[in-house]
């Protein structure tokens, strides 16, 4: 029996069905999350290595090409990949006209090596919160289990919104948690409209709930989910919202949610080290797993040649206008 990697462009619902058995807690191994990347017109493939045609490792890639450049984007890279992966994933990469890739390791292993220039690297901590437990509440820390307690007592209730309506104000609420980060202090990169978080909903592998309060929304949230668990998507929350301990009440009810399901664990996501932001996640019972993103460019020489003098006129271009362009008196 020989090992060897497989790629196969929009892989079949039975194949799917082998990922899903790989990693049932992985959303971003399902064939709902397939569907969701090909509405948004992206390029899907089932990557991995197989023994007799049977997956022994795998992920679902993505490619979002331009007039020059192609990305691989993965999200969660199998967590029991081996050189044959790596070394077929390189080749895949030639054989394809990939210009970069963009590596997760959402809820698997950080093992990520070398393929290419390393453009960028972040270092990060998710929070894993175990849904196998008799009761949730049990693991939230004695403060949050006070604050749920008196979000309770003041009536704040969830519900799963119209799928539109919900997207326009997560967006708002989610804009409105990323600017208080940043007058924190930590490094938010700018918030980007994306058809993504509205093809997950509908392909069913996404889920959004409400925290309100007499009609008031007061915090939002979108997850991810698989047979066995799920993933902390985005999130945000009112400034009187969190005062009133949205925040706790709208995360331990989705995972009394979720238990209900029968999912055995949610992936909070990730949080830079000692930010409030950690604190929070731990307090809820969340128990610290590294992390990692990397970002490779993966261009043959030609076409680093090709890239690197497009960006060269597109800066001269973006100069010639900034000096001809018209100035306030």
């Amino acid at each position: 029996m020989v090992k060897q990697f497989v790629a196969e462009k929009n892989p079949s619902d039975d194949r799917c069905r082998q990922l899903e058995l790989l990693d049932p807690m992985n959303p971003y191994c399902t064939s709902q999350y397939r569907n969701a990347m090909q509405s948004c017109d992206r390029e899907l493939w089932l990557l991995g290595t197989e023994v007799d045609g049977q997956l022994q490792a795998g992920c679902l890639g993505e490619v979002q090409a331009g007039r020059l450049r192609r990305e691989l984007q993965i999200q969660s890279t199998p967590h029991d990949a081996d050189e044959t992966f790596w070394a077929g994933l390189a080749k895949f990469g030639k054989d394809h006209k990939i210009t970069s890739m963009l590596l997760g390791t959402v809820g698997t292993a950080p093992t990520i090596p070398v393929i290419g220039e390393l453009l960028e690297e972040k270092h990060r901590y998710e929070y894993w919160v175990d849904l196998s437990v008799p009761e949730p509440k049990a693991k939230l820390r004695p403060e949050q289990r006070r604050i749920f307690n008196r979000a309770v007592e003041a009536g704040l209730a969830i519900r799963e919104p119209n799928i539109e309506e919900g997207l326009a104000k997560h967006r708002e609420l989610t804009m409105s948690s990323l600017g208080r980060r940043r007058q924190r202090g930590e490094s938010i990169p700018i918030f980007a409209e994306s058809d993504i978080p509205s093809a997950l909903l509908k392909a069913g592998v996404g889920k959004m709930y409400e925290c309100i309060s007499d009609g008031r929304v007061l915090g939002s949230v979108i997850l991810t989910v698989a047979p066995t668990g799920a993933h902390g998507y985005s999130a945000g929350y009112a400034p009187d919202g969190l005062k009133a301990g949205a925040g706790v009440f709208l995360n331990l009810s989705t995972f009394n949610i979720l238990k209900a399901e029968g999912k055995l664990r949610f992936n909070l996501g990730d949080a830079p080290p000692n930010s409030g932001l950690a604190l929070f996640k731990k307090g809820l019972g969340g128990d610290v797993h590294e992390s990692r993103s990397a970002r490779f460019s993966v261009a043959s020489p030609m076409q680093q040649r090709i890239l690197n003098l497009e960006t060269t006129l597109r800066n001269t271009i973006a100069s010639v206008q900034d000096r001809f362009a018209p100035r306030a008196p």
